[in-house]
């Protein structure tokens, strides 16, 4: 199946708001509301204030319709490498600030912030999960050609076939938080990173 992806904030700037709202409301995800919570309440402020990107993705067999979307934006993530072998953690030393108060790296580096399947569709008309989570690695890949890096990372609520997911896609986990400042917990959130080549 052939898609297009489209940057959310050339399509309000080219085709207006209330369109694009329109078409933004053709989306769900019952599996994760705050995917679809996102991309309806809060991706186009989040893109007006270059806060994060979303990016649409649209399937542009027959009819053109909305399979899916994912946002990315930078931050400095602090990573403990104490559990790496010494091979990778050279490997991100080389895109790392060594914080040794901590045992920790300071990497920026892009976040695939959201990343959802519209279920608005059906099956044999929507995208896969692989699909599109490469459509946001070649795009981080592509600005990383502009700019420099070799990271990229997400994170996700703790299940495991998420984990899986990810894991099978060569992301590695690095983290688990109940907040943004706390990387101990067994529960929260899970951050996972990965080398793009």
């Amino acid at each position: 199946m052939a898609y297009l992806e489209q940057n959310l904030l050339d399509m309000v700037n080219n085709y207006g708001e209330d369109k694009v709202r329109e078409i933004l409301s053709s989306f769900i995800c019952p599996l994760n509301t705050d995917v679809e919570n996102f991309l309806h309440n809060s991706s186009i402020s989040f893109a007006k204030q270059h806060i994060a990107m979303t990016y649409l993705v649209f399937s542009i067999e027959e009819n053109i319709q909305l399979v899916g979307y994912y946002t990315l934006t930078n931050k400095i993530v602090s990573m403990n490498t104490s559990n790496f072998s010494k091979t990778l953690c050279k490997r991100i030393s080389i895109f790392s600030i060594h914080d040794e108060k901590k045992v920790s790296h300071q990497i920026p580096m892009p976040l695939i912030a959201q990343l959802g399947r519209n279920y608005n569709l059906l099956y044999d008309r929507s995208i896969s999960g692989r699909d599109l989570l490469g459509m946001a690695c070649d795009k981080i890949r592509s600005i990383q050609h502009m700019i420099g890096g070799r990271m990229a990372y997400l994170e996700y609520s703790g299940h495991n076939k998420l984990y899986n997911f990810y894991s099978a896609e060569g992301f590695v986990s690095f983290c688990k938080m109940k907040d943004s400042n706390n990387c101990d917990s067994e529960t929260g959130l899970q951050q996972m990173f990965k080398f793009l080549q």
